[in-house]
């Protein structure tokens, strides 16, 4: 009721305003209201002190709001009541504030996740429901003394995260003398003292625990807590084995036969892990393909699970050291125990978590040589990478090239997008959606996505839009995500010559270009023109579907047109010329067998146009 205090001292009265208001909108009898009141043995005066008690609260309501406000307020209907006015909990918004601190947690943003939690924290005052009485009012301050418990626990471990040791300390002894019996808040602690450089005293924590578990419950401490107790003795640093991955994607489709196949390998009970190297030009589903994977097989890592963006399609990616102090970190090394070089560190890592089952998701490398320094090493530890890189250098890794879904599985991600009934109400244009999409996960889930939310636009009128090649690309756009935007990330890593190959390949009239075509393309010989190819492959922004052939996928020639600068454009009409001239060019001799082999048979005229490209 804005900020107006109603005067109500009497307990009972105060409950029953309570557990109407969370109850907010439903009728509850009087029968209910007694029993949540004055459990199972109420007075026999119960239903008259009820009565009285909601005829003074309408007479509250009467004084704030008028005459008449009570009963409209307070509501009297099929033999019970009902509070009618708008309710709003500090509780719910305090829930909501620490669901979304642990996803940005989970996603290695501790820097948000502490600003929500501190906001959740200071929405707390006060002891709930103080004097309330009744079996209701002793369940409620039961649930909500867990709640604040969580919001101490994520509090604790997002303090850890920040290295904000004294403040993890400070809350964990707080959570301590309130549930001595709890094994959680004394673990906690200990790992805070330690990485504070207080060993000493996480060594008496334990010892306090010990105690208090066997004089008071005849129980030892927990493995974990031995666990802990024992890196201590050893003079380790504690590493705090908790998951930190993104989460799993609820719409996840297709490639059962390689998921089936590379959880096995990543659950096999074995001392020694190959690394797991997915690779795939942007937006094929490379992380949320690895995401999956980790899910799948994080309960076969005890040690923990951390996730890693290396950043590889940043005009300036972390550096080596950089991230090698980002990870030490994630898993509990403090800033005093940093080695000062980046040598140094690297070792500590790989000394760290070569032997631990530890399960490892370095997402985005630019290339091996950003990657090899955060490799663990032959061990227990398992490697996730992905990569826009074909990776092909790093030997002994498990290569895994990702390539657009098949037509069943980009029909089965759009119709959990869109639903099933929408896609048969009009199945042509859902084929046409798909062939413009290219079965491309990121363009499906942009379009998937802008139907969900405009239940009332027309699938054909979505189709007839992206049929367009010059808008596609617009079209496939959804806030700050879009399919050019992923392609720019891969785009702007290359060097001049390989951007000039790109954007001509793109005006190729042709679904499959041999290296002979080419280098006639490109004037460049013929040797020269493959690398510059096989470049691109690497890079995931060409495919070769066998050996000496390429070709582009639609989306990227569409993107490659796009982005052609002044000078290429300049060019294209005598790169044309000269692809043209050699398609209709008398064959030489037996040099040029199966060298025209693209998409036109040798001697035969290729369809082009030298149309105005915009």
């Amino acid at each position: 009721m804005d900020n107006h205090r109603l005067d109500i001292a009497a307990p009972q009265m105060l409950a029953v305003l309570a557990i109407l208001a969370t109850e907010h909108g439903c009728t509850l009898t009087a029968p209910e209201l007694i029993g949540r009141i004055w459990s199972d043995n109420p007075p026999t005066s119960a239903i008259s002190v009820l009565r009285n008690h909601i005829s003074a609260l309408r007479r509250e309501f009467d004084a704030y709001g008028g005459a008449g406000a009570g009963f409209e307020w307070l509501d009297s209907t099929q033999g019970g009541y009902r509070l009618c006015l708008p309710v709003r909990f500090d509780v719910v918004q305090v829930e909501a504030l620490i669901a979304a601190a642990e996803a940005d947690r989970r996603s290695g943003a501790a820097d948000r996740a502490e600003t929500k939690l501190g906001t959740a924290r200071s929405l707390w005052r006060g002891d709930p429901l103080v004097g309330l009485p009744g079996p209701w009012a002793d369940q409620e301050r039961n649930r909500l003394a867990r709640l604040r418990s969580e919001l101490g626990e994520a509090t604790i471990c997002v303090a850890l995260d920040r290295g904000r040791y004294s403040v993890a300390i400070m809350e964990a002894q707080t959570l301590v003398a309130a549930e001595p019996h709890r094994e959680r808040w004394h673990e906690l602690l200990m790992v805070a003292l330690s990485r504070g450089g207080r060993r000493v005293e996480a060594l008496n924590t334990y010892r306090n625990a010990h105690r208090v578990l066997a004089d008071e419950f005849g129980l030892s401490p927990g493995p974990e807590m031995v666990r802990l107790h024992q890196q201590l003795l050893a003079a380790e640093p504690p590493r705090y084995a908790a998951t930190k991955l993104p989460p799993d994607l609820a719409d996840f489709v297709g490639r059962a036969n390689l998921v089936h196949e590379l959880t096995e390998m990543l659950g096999a009970d074995t001392e020694h892990r190959r690394a797991i190297a997915i690779t795939g030009m942007g937006g094929i589903g490379k992380t949320a393909f690895a995401m999956h994977l980790a899910h799948q097989v994080r309960t076969h890592y005890p040690d923990g699970s951390l996730y890693l963006d290396l950043g590889g399609t940043e005009e300036r990616p972390p550096s080596a050291d950089m991230l090698l102090t980002v990870a030490l970190r994630k898993i509990g090394v403090g800033p005093g125990e940093l080695p000062s070089d980046a040598t140094g560190r690297m070792v500590l890592w790989r000394n760290t978590v070569t032997d631990k089952r530890i399960l490892l998701i370095l997402d985005n490398a630019r290339d091996v040589d950003q990657l090899t320094p955060l490799l663990p090493g032959v061990g227990a530890a398992a490697v996730l990478v992905t990569s826009r890189s074909s990776l092909a250098e790093l030997f002994g890794a498990r290569l895994v090239p990702l390539g657009v879904l098949t037509t069943d599985e980009a029909r089965t991600l759009l119709q959990r997008l869109v639903t099933t009934r929408r896609l048969s109400d009009e199945p042509g244009a859902a084929r046409e959606i798909l062939r413009a999409c290219g079965n491309v996960p990121v363009a499906l889930h942009i379009v998937g996505a802008r139907l969900a939310t405009r239940p009332h636009w027309r699938l054909t009128t979505v189709a007839e839009r992206l049929a367009d090649e010059h808008q596609r690309l617009t079209e496939l756009t959804l806030g700050n995500t879009s399919v050019e935007s992923v392609f720019r990330g891969s785009y702007r890593l290359l060097v001049p010559e390989l951007a000039r190959a790109f954007v001509l390949l793109a005006f190729a009239e042709a679904l499959e270009l041999s290296v002979a075509a080419v280098a006639a393309l490109l004037d460049r010989e013929r040797a020269e023109a493959e690398q510059f190819c096989e470049a691109l492959v690497d890079h995931g922004m060409l495919q070769t579907p066998k050996l000496g052939h390429y070709r582009q996928h639609d989306l990227m020639r569409l993107f490659a047109r796009k982005v052609a600068d002044p000078a290429q454009r300049r060019e294209l009409p005598q790169a044309l010329r000269r692809l043209r001239e050699f398609y209709t060019a008398p064959p030489a001799g037996p040099l040029f067998t199966g060298e025209r082999d693209g998409t036109a048979a040798p001697g035969t005229t290729l369809l082009m146009t030298e149309r105005r490209h915009g």
